[in-house]
Formats: structure tokens, C-alpha cells, sequence
């Protein structure tokens, strides 16, 4: 990526930032954002009935995050 990992993380922070990445065709609807900071949540739809709900965490301000699944459709993430 020809950025810096601090102007990476500038862009996912901004608001729609999900909205920009996640291409229309894909069906997957952004319900619930709270922020990309520690154990914040992220609530998607990815289909009617099924929703995946993740949470930040192994915050590394400015750098980057991970997210962790707490509920959803796959065995593992």
C-alpha cells in the first residue's frame, strides 16, 4: 500500500469508511459502527437472518487494529 500505516488508519477511522470499501454488489450492509477503537463493535448484515458482529481489539492507536468475531456465520476469523 503506498501510504503510511498512520494515514491508513486516518482513512478506516473516518465515517463510511466501510460504506467505500465493501462494493455494493456484495449484499453486505453496515447496521452498527461505533468507532475503530478497543473494543468497539461493528454489527453487518451480510444476508436476510444473518448478521456477523466483530469487535475490535489488539488496538494499536494510529497503527491498526483486529477483529474478532463475537457472533456470526463462520467457524473461525
Amino acid at each position: 500500500m503506498p501510504a503510511s500505516a498512520p494515514a491508513l488508519y486516518a482513512w478506516h477511522a473516518r465515517r463510511g469508511a466501510f460504506e467505500r470499501l465493501a462494493p455494493p454488489w456484495m449484499g453486505v450492509r453496515l447496521e452498527r459502527q461505533d468507532g475503530i477503537g478497543e473494543g468497539d463493535v461493528a454489527v453487518l448484515r451480510l444476508a436476510p437472518g444473518l448478521r456477523w458482529v466483530a469487535e475490535h481489539h489488539a488496538l494499536d492507536s494510529g497503527i491498526g487494529f483486529v477483529d474478532r468475531q463475537r457472533r456470526g456465520p463462520f467457524a473461525a476469523w
